[in-house]
């Protein structure tokens, strides 16, 4: 995933450079059939995930994203790095809204935001206004469904009635 405009100009010379490596193994003769095909398809392989990731970036960066989609937890750090791609910020514009160094939002987003805490987390995702649609937690065999604007007053009241009548299904 490209995270930077730093990154995007690295992956654009790469996707070059692989290009050309493509090409002079197509046009070598003096190499095995079988070598050749099989360099053609690892070369070919990496140029079209250089084209998928400047593709992601330039979409994000063009305002051309307007849902991003997580299935874990584990994902939300390229959640919160398109989000800010898309809104068009750089990692200094994030940082300078949080009150923090720059370095800091380069070192969240370099360790895929490992280090930080979840109130830092959650501080980003307000100040990047992501709207949190739908939360699915599955524990064992459950599976918990938080519908979007869900207020505290219906769990509450589902869970005065799952007391009330001794159940653990909702009524």
């Amino acid at each position: 995933m490209i995270k930077n405009e730093k990154q995007y100009q690295i992956t654009s010379k790469k996707l070059l450079e692989f290009k050309e490596a493509f090409e002079k193994v197509k046009e070598n003769k003096e190499i095995n059939p079988i070598l050749q095909e099989i360099q053609m398809g690892a070369l070919q392989a990496q140029i079209e995930i250089f084209e998928d990731e400047i593709k992601e970036y330039l979409h994000l960066k063009n305002k051309k994203i307007t849902h991003i989609y997580i299935d874990s937890f584990s994902d939300l750090h390229e959640a919160l790095i398109k989000a800010r791609i898309s809104r068009g910020w750089t990692q200094f514009d994030l940082a300078k809204k949080l009150h923090m160094k720059e370095q800091q939002i380069q070192r969240y987003e370099l360790g895929n935001y490992s280090m930080a805490s979840i109130a830092k987390i959650n501080q980003i995702v307000s100040a990047l206004d992501i709207d949190i649609k739908r939360i699915k937690i599955k524990i064992a065999n459950f599976e918990f469904t938080i519908p979007a604007k869900l207020e505290n007053e219906e769990v509450l009241n589902g869970y005065r009635k799952m007391r009330e009548n001794r159940t653990l299904l909702p009524v």
